[in-house]
């Protein structure tokens, strides 16, 4: 999935190209796994990634979301953890 935001800043005459390139995971059972990237300008500013540890039932249990953001020097890495009980009767 491609999804492209052009603006134009008032009074300037520069225009800025913002587009997000998201690749779900080939796997139909990680339905959750996905990378993503982020560009500016066509200059990569940040991307995603997020993988999940699946139960029996195909239900994420654990997932970690590393998102970087290339825009800044040193780029910043942030970690997430999502993690879901699921309890079956």
């Amino acid at each position: 999935m491609i999804r492209v935001i052009r603006w134009v800043k008032p009074l300037k005459v520069t225009t800025k190209t913002l587009s997000v390139s998201a690749t779900p995971s080939t796997d139909p059972i990680k339905k959750l796994d996905y990378t993503a990237v982020t560009l500016l300008n066509n200059q990569r500013v940040g991307n995603v990634k997020q993988s999940c540890e699946y139960d029996s039932h195909a239900n994420p249990v654990d997932c970690q979301l590393i998102i970087v953001d290339e825009g800044v020097k040193p780029a910043i890495e942030r970690v997430y953890t999502i993690k879901n009980t699921i309890d079956y009767y």
